[in-house]
């Protein structure tokens, strides 16, 4: 560990120290979250149980993601969320983009 990182860890409250572990663990979360949704890109993966469990996994990550962030922001007030946060959870929203555009290419020249 870095001797920044540890005098920043020391200046911290448990509060926030918590707070920050949380917060990664979200960006995490909700990475997973988006690899599900990415891993699946072959046409039949979008037809019949495997939609359905591929968006069903993310969304349950996703609502722990923002139960963690949620908890995390009832810890202590924050300015604004951590940057790696924001990140992983834009990074989810373009996963759910494209999972939503390929189901729909591949529904329509299915038809």
């Amino acid at each position: 560990m870095s001797i920044d990182r540890r005098y920043d860890m020391a200046t911290k409250t448990y509060s926030e120290r918590l707070q920050a572990v949380l917060f990664t663990a979200a960006a995490d979360t909700y990475d997973i979250a988006s690899a599900v949704l990415n891993d699946c890109s072959l046409p039949q993966e979008f037809r019949g149980a495997t939609y359905d469990w591929a968006k069903g996994l993310a969304k349950t990550y996703a609502e722990r993601a923002q139960a963690l962030k949620n908890e995390a922001l009832e810890l202590t007030p924050v300015v604004r969320q951590p940057v790696k946060y924001n990140r992983a959870q834009a990074r989810y929203s373009e996963a759910v983009d494209r999972h939503l555009r390929l189901r729909d290419e591949y529904t329509r020249s299915a038809a």
